[in-house]
């Protein structure tokens, strides 16, 4: 395991508490000392990098979602792991594999087959993503055997630039995961982690900060940039709902797919809610932002009982729906964005038909939210305004580029909206919030571009963005919990 190249999966960045004396130190590894960022699991526990190194992380655990007890049980139905099934089946499964990418437990690695211990999501033939006939390079390489972003003669896959300093490296620092000079992790200055400011060390205190670009209900939003640490953690006494995992038909993938369903503690039949649709991001699935660390259902709950948001249902669904159910190797390419941007059909076609069948909903835009990470994000900003008839509220924290044409890291996005000026509405959102960690280190200066847009589109919206978080679990609480906030006309109260 040790020898295997270190990368960097773009997804949730999931944090760790770490003890000096962990499970590494018996292998010869020490233990992390800074770094909370799982890369990679084995039998042995939780790996991150630090210093071009392995170092082991004490392993976190995530809320499990109760299962359904459905007679007719999809092909995914039992898989509990967070980390982007699409349909339910794990990147790179096959038959009875049931190790899916990110694994917990099991013991083996990403994709892996037997014995095969290349852990990096390959298919069936050894062969890994984006690998064609004999050409070994695992990442989707275009011809010319160049990885991402090489130049020349320069080795180092990650879109390094010349010189061989690897994300974000500045002179001799040899840490790999885009951290700023001096050594210091994503985000990190003078020592302070994930979204901390000063000598704030447990940011248990939010600033306020303005509202930008809004009148009417928006403004009445007194915007905060981060999720005060009661709100996103469950409270001892206080009764939380759980979530409850069902099976539903897709027309779209023509087979049965999974997705979460949060009630209100006192659910009842006999009055209608509002619902909540709320998206994970590239590489996840339905369980993703079900992670303690997402703070969903602590945060609902919390601002409910203090009488700052409303009673509402929420639909946590699985985002990757590939045409006709046809899946490709997971990577950031075109064709699997594909299964992403065709998450709009699937949205309304099946799962908000099926939830109306099945449960007590209010209908009605001004009773219907969206709202999501990363791509997640991405894909709320774009149903959001493309369908502005069914939702009224928009919630986007951290949204990956492509609503726009745009190119990154992964190459050029065609974009949902094809031009800049078709991302509007006649009718827009009642809310539409967009948010972002100021040293987000994947998805750069694009939701502030929408944000941009929206605004040269006559589009009021509310923007800000979370001091020191990058892409990772601070943004997301501290944009749900303002988003959840304005919901359902809570603001009016």
């Amino acid at each position: 395991m040790k020898s295997y190249t270190i990368l960097n999966i773009i997804t949730v960045l999931l944090a760790s508490k770490v003890y000096a004396n962990c499970f590494s130190t018996k292998l010869g590894y020490p233990c992390c000392e800074v770094t909370k960022e799982i890369v990679y699991v084995d039998e042995d526990g939780n790996w991150g990098v630090e210093n071009n190194d392995w170092c082991g992380i004490e392993e976190e655990t995530y809320e499990p979602p109760e299962q359904n007890n459905n007679p007719n049980p999809s092909w995914d139905q039992n898989n509990n792991n967070p980390w982007s099934q699409g349909g339910g089946m794990s990147w790179g499964q096959q038959g009875s594999n049931n190790n899916p990418w990110g694994q917990q437990s099991g013991g083996m690695p990403w994709g892996q087959q037997g014995n095969n211990i290349n852990p990096w999501g390959q298919q069936s033939g050894g062969m890994s993503w984006g690998q064609q006939g004999n050409n070994s390079n695992p990442w989707g390489q275009q011809s010319g055997g160049m990885p991402w972003g090489q130049q020349g003669s320069n080795n180092n896959p990650w879109g390094q630039q010349s010189g061989g300093m690897p994300w974000g490296q500045q002179g001799s620092n040899n840490n790999p995961w885009g951290q700023q000079s001096g050594g210091m992790p994503w985000g990190q200055g003078g020592g302070m982690s994930w979204g901390q400011q000063g000598g704030n060390t447990s940011n248990n205190t939010p600033s306020p900060v303005a509202n930008t670009v809004t009148s009417g209900y928006m403004s009445k939003l007194n915007v905060v940039d981060n999720c005060p640490s009661e709100i996103k953690t469950k409270q001892n006494g206080v009764d939380y709902p759980v979530a409850e995992k069902i099976s539903y038909y897709s027309t779209t993938t023509n087979k049965n797919r999974m997705m979460n369903i949060i009630l209100p503690v006192d659910y009842n039949e006999n009055k209608k809610y509002p619902v909540l649709y709320l998206l994970h991001g590239i590489l996840a699935d339905e369980d993703a932002m079900l992670l303690s660390e997402m703070g969903t259902i602590a945060i609902t709950t919390n601002l409910l009982r203090q009488g700052k948001a409303k009673e509402m249902i929420i639909v946590l669904p699985n985002e990757y729906v590939p045409e006709g159910g046809n899946e490709v190797a997971p990577g950031f390419t075109q064709a699997h964005f594909d299964g992403y941007d065709n998450f709009i059909n699937e949205l309304i076609n099946n799962i908000m038909p099926y939830m109306e069948k099945n449960y007590s909903i209010a209908t009605g835009r001004e009773n219907t939210a969206i709202a999501g990470f990363s791509m997640g994000g991405r894909n709320s900003l774009f149903i959001g305004y493309k369908r502005s008839d069914l939702f009224g509220y928009v919630g986007a924290f951290s949204p990956a580029p492509g609503v726009i044409p745009s190119d990154d890291f992964s190459g050029h996005h065609p974009g949902l909206f094809k031009e800049d000026s078709e991302f509007r509405s006649d009718n827009p959102p009642i809310v539409t919030l967009i948010s972002c960690g100021t040293n987000d280190s994947v998805v750069s200066d694009f939701p502030k571009k929408y944000h941009e847009i929206l605004t040269q589109n006559h589009q009021e919206n509310i923007w800000f963005e979370v001091p020191g978080a990058d892409h990772d679990p601070v943004a997301v609480t501290a944009g749900l919990y303002n988003f959840v906030q304005t919901l359902f006309g809570a603001l009016d109260d």
